[in-house]
């Protein structure tokens, strides 16, 4: 994302206490993400509806001038159905399971969407302050 106007930027910013800008950075970040999650729902593989629900997105980082956010699951298997498995599991099954990837296809298809989107809040965010 290119600021266009760095010191206008800087001076809304500076409006702000600093709970209030992580709070509007963490708002951007989540609506930035959402794209991502929601191809990695429609791509992920539906034995149950049960991985599919575990899909979540949380702030991971967070301070007022800095914001990190992770998509992810809880589920185990989450990297067996990403890449395979090719192997003898703990308890002596053999297996044979052919990769299904959605994680990284859906965050190379959705990259430059959830940069726009979250462009697009912040600047819904700047606007109202400055406006």
């Amino acid at each position: 994302m290119k600021i266009k106007n760095p010191e206008e930027l800087a001076r809304a910013f500076k409006k702000l206490d600093q709970l209030t800008q992580t709070r509007y950075l963490q708002a951007a970040v989540i609506a930035g993400m959402q794209p991502i999650q929601n191809r990695v729902i429609d791509l992920a593989p539906r034995l149950t509806s049960d991985y599919v629900r575990s899909i979540h997105t949380e702030i991971a980082v967070s301070s007022p001038d800095y914001c990190e956010g992770v998509i992810g699951t809880n589920k185990p298997q989450s990297m067996r159905l990403e890449f395979g498995f090719n192997d003898t599991d703990s308890l002596g099954r053999e297996y044979h399971q052919p990769p299904k990837p959605h994680w990284r296809p859906a965050f190379d298809e959705k990259r430059g969407e959830a940069v726009d989107e979250m462009a697009a809040s912040l600047n819904d965010i700047l606007m109202s302050l400055v406006g």
